[in-house]
């Protein structure tokens, strides 16, 4: 039996290499300076570091097993060299993963908004909202998806940047150091963690199927990693730059709180509403990039050709998911510090084992269509 991947149009390297980006780089809007200064302290960028390399060479791994299976991707590949049945229990983690991701960002972003702008409006009706867009744009296909992150990528990267400049003035460098922080294997173990703070990475294996040109995929994905890390280890360095490593560890809306302080003259001030913006057009990305991701598993995985019909299932299994935790600090220590541990186990134990795989079964059948038909 041929096995069928849903029809979600074509994209270019330079579509993915945005939308991952976007996708990695969202979570300065959440509480991981935070985390990052209790962890580490000053040391968060060099954490942060550690875990780009450990991705990078995840991706590595990611990219040998697609030159395998050049028209499966991951999934493709998990039950060309498994089987059908043991390939879908090895994608599953990462399936779990992203509907994880999908639904603790979601309330997390809606929480957030909640404080910050509109206090008297019920939690679950923000997150709903959220995941009812991000929803409709994973209706729309991936063609769909990465037009409107090339769209809104020049909008967050104008405002982005001179905001974050604009924190300068009210940096103290010296509360980076000691530059290790705690220490070097604190700092490292951190970084190992990081990895997941990556695993958006992985939407390559997922998507591969419908870039153009294969050559693109691993600058894309590269270049997604690197300006990640720079995002990333930018706002959690200025975080406690401006407020120390504790005052940092106590925030709970590190970047917005970035965003407060800054002021520009004698009269511009309160910039923190271009700030809100940013955190809404980044949510809206993330979420729908997260949420595309489970669909596409499930749907390769069980060779459902229209992914649509599973959109509205997950979108309100995500949204139930979300409201798991019993509170916003819940929810973002479950994120941060429970589901990326466990992710970091699938950044790299997934590819490393379907990497071995394929060394093992070498010269056996190169699709998972010619696998199928052998069980």
């Amino acid at each position: 039996m041929k096995a069928m991947r849903p029809e979600l149009g074509r994209i270019d390297g330079t579509h993915l290499a945005v939308l991952l980006t976007l996708t990695i780089s969202a979570k300065i809007f959440l509480a991981l300076p935070s985390f990052l200064a209790t962890r580490v302290g000053g040391a968060g960028w060099i954490a942060l570091g550690v875990g780009a390399l450990v991705a990078t060479v995840s991706l590595f791994l990611v990219m040998a097993v697609l030159a395998r299976f050049p028209d499966s991707g991951l999934v493709g590949a998990a039950r060309a060299l498994a089987g059908p049945v043991v390939g879908r229990l090895l994608v599953a983690p990462l399936f779990l993963l992203f509907l994880a991701d999908t639904a603790l960002t979601a309330r997390q972003f809606a929480a957030n908004f909640q404080v910050a702008v509109l206090p008297r409006t019920p939690v679950e009706l923000l997150a709903a909202v959220l995941l009812l867009l991000a929803g409709l744009t994973v209706s729309l296909g991936l063609e769909t998806l990465v037009r409107i992150a090339m769209l809104f990528s020049l909008v967050i990267a104008s405002f982005f940047v001179p905001l974050a400049v604009a924190t300068l003035p009210a940096a103290d460098l010296g509360h980076l150091f000691p530059l290790l922080g705690p220490g070097l294997y604190p700092v490292l173990a951190q970084g190992w963690q990081d990895s997941a703070l990556y695993d958006e990475f992985l939407i390559l294996g997922l998507v591969a199927p419908y870039v153009r040109h294969r050559r693109e995929l691993w600058r894309a994905s590269t270049l997604a990693i690197g300006i990640g890390w720079l995002a990333m280890a930018a706002i959690a360095s200025l975080t406690v730059a401006v407020f120390t490593g504790t005052g940092a560890a106590r925030l709970t809306f590190p970047a917005f709180t970035l965003a407060r302080s800054i002021i520009l003259g004698e009269f511009v001030e309160r910039v923190e509403a271009i700030f809100i913006f940013l955190w809404f057009l980044a949510a809206a990305i993330k979420q729908s990039a997260t949420l595309m991701a489970a669909v596409l598993i499930v749907a390769q995985a069980f060779d459902i050709e229209q992914h649509r019909p599973l959109v509205p299932a997950l979108t309100v299994l995500a949204l139930s998911l979300a409201f798991f935790p019993p509170s916003l600090a819940a929810a973002a220590e479950l994120d941060f510090e429970t589901l990326r541990l466990e992710a970091s186990m699938v950044v790299i134990g997934l590819p490393l084992l379907l990497f071995i795989l394929t060394l093992v079964r070498r010269g056996r059948p190169r699709t998972a269509d010619a696998q199928d038909e052998r069980t």
